[in-house]
């Protein structure tokens, strides 16, 4: 069919010979061979490119590591095992630093997106004009927490009504 017109012929329209078909499809071999072929010179392209990143990569680490251990031996370490760390030094640095860490003032920073609140968490109720001022100490249910105000009484308050209180904790 080479129109529209040919839909609403009443002539049929003749069918290909199996000879046709078969000298045409012939003519597309070289095409469809050269199409192959440049695929399979791609992906090999691709494969050799990775292998020589990550030969080159292999070839600089082994290198690097050689260096290292003609450079310990050289200092008169014995083996390159003399570039690790004695583990009770370690220990002693990570707990010099985590009681530094509890010994220095700390920064509290609070997600103020409705439901996130936590334990500890500074809040601010919304009570009409008169608001005040607490700390959650738990979730009492789906959308409300108990807050325990600066005379330590507990109270149930919507999460609606709480907002972060910037005085005390800045807001992500």
């Amino acid at each position: 069919m080479n129109c529209v017109i040919d839909l609403f012929s009443d002539e049929p329209v003749p069918a290909e010979t199996w000879l046709r078909c078969g000298i045409r499809r012939v003519k597309e071999l070289p095409a469809l061979a050269s199409t192959q072929l440049l695929v399979c010179t791609c992906e090999l392209m691709k494969v050799g490119g990775h292998a020589g990143l990550f030969g080159g990569r292999l070839v600089l680490a082994g290198t690097g590591r050689a260096l290292g251990s003609l450079w310990s031996h050289l200092q008169g370490g014995q083996s390159p095992r003399s570039l690790r760390a004695d583990p009770a030094k370690v220990d002693a640095a990570a707990t010099a630093a985590t009681e530094a860490a509890f010994a220095e003032p700390w920064v509290v920073v609070v997600d103020p997106r409705l439901g996130c609140f936590v334990p500890g968490d500074p809040v601010e109720v919304l009570d009409g004009k008169k608001g005040w001022r607490g700390v959650v100490s738990g979730k009492a249910g789906e959308g409300s927490y108990f807050v325990e105000d600066q005379s330590r009484k507990l109270h149930n308050v919507a999460a609606e009504r709480l907002r972060v209180d910037e005085l005390v904790a800045p807001a992500l």
